[in-house]
């Protein structure tokens, strides 16, 4: 919400300071407001926050030693995927797709009879479809129709 709506008339009247921050991203806002008044509890009230985000975004705030770049939302995407499938075995996946030309089940039974890899069947159809786009997206011209020189002739309602 807009902190210039949650101000009231006696704000405005009292030449209240905090009027030229509403430029700024609203959790600087907070933040600067934190610092005039020195109360959570008026902040909370006056931008219409829980004191729950408040105090988180102040801990951020504080944390980074009051840089600004702090106050911007995160990515939530974990660092990490522990359970991926490793990169050996998409490799040797793609490399027994081209060669082969098996589809996912048989590509499973064969990763699991000769390499002894066990991956599903959906997760090896993921992972072709994942090497199918990302090849489009280094060969834009490959898969594409090209447009036809048919003509049709036929018309709805005929």
């Amino acid at each position: 919400m807009d902190h210039n709506a949650a101000m009231s008339n006696s704000d405005h009247e009292s030449g209240d300071q905090s009027h030229h921050h509403e430029s700024l991203t609203p959790r600087l806002a907070w933040m600067i407001c934190y610092k005039e008044t020195g109360s959570a509890q008026e902040v909370c009230r006056k931008f219409e926050i829980s004191r729950k985000t408040f105090y988180k975004w102040l801990k951020r705030y504080k944390t980074s030693g009051g840089d600004s770049k702090s106050l911007l939302d995160q990515s939530r995407r974990p660092h990490t995927f522990p359970r991926a499938t490793p990169e050996s075995s998409v490799l040797l996946l793609k490399r027994l797709k081209e060669q082969t030309g098996f589809g996912q089940r048989r590509l499973r039974a064969y990763l699991q009879e000769k390499h002894n890899i066990t991956i599903s069947e959906r997760t090896i159809w993921k992972i072709l479809k994942r090497l199918e786009e990302e090849e489009k997206d280094v060969m834009p011209g490959k898969n594409v129709s090209q447009p036809s020189n048919i003509i049709y002739t036929h018309r709805l309602g005929q």
